[in-house]
């Protein structure tokens, strides 16, 4: 059980602390858009981000190293690549979700996003 919680824990804290750092990259000096473009980053931002995304999936894979007696998966490097792209893809998907949900309100087309029982924010029609 302790092993279990060390790879909840060590995901969390990990996908917090690398996305955590992207998002900072993508929202400073947006503009009007609530956040930037890929294609709008400089070089340096850009192989940064890249950089970030690729050390999650690094410590995710030394994480399920150091807790592979947790896991229903047998020992060895390609159950720790399938766990860490796993948990690493269903991360990325998780927080673009919730990237596109936060910022949907503040965007130009928000009256899109509204629905009548949740008015808040939305302009009216």
């Amino acid at each position: 059980m302790r092993a279990i919680l060390g790879q909840l824990v060590g995901a969390w804290v990990a996908g917090s602390v690398l996305l955590g750092t992207v998002a900072l990259v993508l929202v400073s000096d947006t503009g009007t858009l609530p956040f930037r473009p890929l294609d709008t980053l400089s070089a340096g931002a850009l192989l940064g981000v890249l950089l970030l995304v690729a050390a999650l999936f690094l410590v995710l894979f030394v994480l399920y190293w150091r807790t592979a007696d947790a896991s229903w998966l047998p020992d060895g490097a390609r159950p720790a690549v399938l766990w860490s792209v796993l948990v690493g893809g269903g991360g990325l998907v998780g927080w673009g979700f919730a990237a596109v949900v936060t910022s949907a309100p503040s965007s130009p087309s928000r009256s899109s996003w509204c629905s009548p029982t949740w008015p808040a924010g939305c302009r009216s029609r």
